[in-house]
C-alpha cells in the first residue's frame, strides 16, 4: 500500500460523528434522478468542514466520479481564475488560445458539460471568500452546468438568501449544517489516537465541548505532554491564541474584534447593551456585520457568542489585556445592575447575567 493511501485510510478513520452526513452524500451521489444539484455544508470555524469535504472526495473517487476541488482561500477572486482552476483539471490545453474571461468561462462550462465518463463532483471550499462572485456563480456559471454535475459548497455561512428565493435553485439545494460532536464521538476520536483512559477522554471533552479543531489540538497536547492536571487551562499549552485566531479571521478589523470581545463578556447581547458597555454608539451596519459572523447565534434574549468561542475569547482577553478585561467587565456589571434595578421581574434578568470573575 502506498504511503498516501495509508494516510487517507487513517484520515477516514479519524473522521468521527459524521455518519449521517456521509450517508446523505453517498445517497445524493448515487441518485440517478439528480434530485439535488448542490450540497451546502456550513458551520463555524474549526467545525470540520474541510475534513468532511476531504472524505467526500475520497468516497466520490471510490465511486468512480471525477473530482474537481477549488480552495477559495488560495484563489485569486476573479471569474477567470476560478475557471482556469477548473480547466487545469479537466482540459489543461483549452486555455492556450483563449484571451478573455468570457471566453474562458464559456470554455470551462463546455469542458465540464462535455465529460461523459462518470459523474463530476465540483468541490468549492471556503466559499465565504467568493462573496463578490456569488451572484455570477448563482445566476450564470453554475446554472449552465449539466444537472448530472454535483456541486458541494462549503463555507462558514449558509448560502445567501437569493439562492433560496430563486425557484430555480431552492429545490435543488441540500443544506448540511455542521455542529459540535457528541461525547461518544469524542471518545471514539480519542480511542483512534490510542487514548483510552477515561479521565483523559473526559478532559478532552471538557476542553473542547465537541468542537473538532479544539478536540484535535487538545488530543495532540494529551499525546505529547503530561496532562494529569485535568483543570489545566488551554492557554498554558499555547493553543488558545491559535484557536481564537481561527475564529477571528472573520473579523480582521480591530473595531469589530472589540465588539466580539464585548459580546462574549455580555453572554446575551443586542445593539443597546453593546453600546452601553463600549460607551459609544454602535452603528447599525457594524452591528449587522457582527451578527453575521458564523460564531454568533440568535437566541430569545438577543444574540450570543458560540459557547466555546465565548469562553476562549474571555480567557484570551484576560491573559492578553487584564486591565481592558477589568474595565469592560465592570461596564458589563453596571449594565446588568441598572437592568435589575428597573426590571419588573429581577429574577428573570438575573438568570441572564454572565459569571465574570478574574479567573473567567
Amino acid at each position: 500500500m502506498k504511503e498516501s493511501e495509508r494516510l487517507e485510510q487513517l484520515e477516514s478513520r479519524m473522521l468521527v460523528g459524521r455518519n449521517c452526513e456521509l450517508q446523505t452524500f453517498a445517497a445524493i451521489l448515487g441518485d440517478e434522478t439528480f434530485s439535488y444539484k448542490i450540497i451546502n455544508i456550513f458551520g463555524t470555524a474549526g467545525i470540520g468542514k474541510s475534513f468532511l469535504l476531504d472524505e467526500f472526495q475520497r468516497q466520490a473517487r471510490i465511486a468512480g466520479a471525477c473530482c474537481i476541488t477549488i480552495d477559495c482561500e488560495h484563489l485569486v477572486k476573479t471569474h477567470e481564475a476560478f475557471c482556469r482552476s477548473i480547466l487545469q483539471v479537466v482540459d489543461r490545453s483549452a486555455t492556450d488560445a483563449i484571451s478573455t474571461s468570457t471566453e474562458i468561462a464559456e470554455q470551462c462550462i463546455q469542458s465540464l458539460n462535455g465529460i461523459v465518463d462518470g459523474r463530476i463532483v465540483l468541490f468549492i471550499d471556503v466559499y465565504e471568500q467568493l462573496a463578490a462572485m456569488d451572484q455570477w456563480l448563482r445566476d450564470y456559471f453554475l446554472k449552465q452546468l449539466n444537472k448530472s454535475i454535483l456541486i458541494v459548497i462549503a463555507g462558514r455561512h449558509k448560502l445567501s438568501e437569493p439562492w433560496f428565493v430563486s425557484p430555480v435553485w431552492r429545490q435543488f439545494i441540500h443544506c448540511m449544517p455542521l455542529f459540535e460532536l457528541d461525547y461518544p464521538s469524542v471518545e471514539r476520536y480519542a480511542s483512534c489516537s490510542s487514548i483510552n483512559d477515561i479521565e483523559r477522554v473526559q478532559q478532552i471533552w471538557r476542553h473542547s465541548k465537541g468542537h473538532p479543531l479544539t478536540m484535535s489540538l487538545v488530543t495532540y497536547i494529551s499525546e505529547q505532554l503530561d496532562m494529569n492536571e485535568t483543570n489545566t487551562p488551554l492557554e498554558d499549552y499555547g493553543t488558545l491564541p491559535y484557536i481564537v485566531n481561527q475564529w477571528l479571521r472573520e473579523v480582521p478589523d480591530e473595531s469589530q474584534r472589540a465588539l466580539v470581545e464585548t459580546a462574549a463578556l455580555l453572554r446575551f447581547f443586542n445593539q443597546e447593551s453593546l453600546a452601553f458597555v463600549m460607551n459609544r454608539d454602535i452603528l447599525l451596519p457594524e452591528f449587522h456585520q457582527l451578527i453575521r459572523c458564523s460564531f454568533i447565534r440568535k437566541v430569545d434574549n438577543g444574540w450570543t457568542v458560540h459557547a466555546l468561542m465565548r469562553e476562549l475569547i474571555i480567557r484570551e482577553l484576560l491573559s492578553r489585556a487584564p486591565g481592558l478585561f477589568e474595565e469592560r467587565r465592570t461596564r458589563v456589571l453596571h449594565y446588568y445592575y441598572a437592568k435589575l434595578l428597573h426590571a419588573p421581574n429581577p429574577l428573570l434578568v438575573a438568570s441572564t447575567v454572565p459569571i465574570l470573575h478574574h479567573g473567567a
